[in-house]
């Protein structure tokens, strides 16, 4: 279980919860998977985006 799980609060009648205690299921994503890519794909946004600006 990721931690953010158990320290994440979500009020529930007035009274704050941790989301294990609330959830079944809570969706995480895994942003760190997406780093090495993210220069890539900021170099061919910009590239796109450059003939826009004025």
């Amino acid at each position: 279980m990721v931690p953010s799980v158990r320290t994440a609060r979500v009020e529930i009648a007035g009274q704050p919860r941790r989301l294990d205690e609330v959830y079944d299921l809570v969706l995480t994503y895994d942003y760190e998977s997406l780093k090495p890519l993210l220069p890539r794909v900021q170099c061919s946004l910009s590239g796109g985006l450059q003939p826009l600006v004025y």
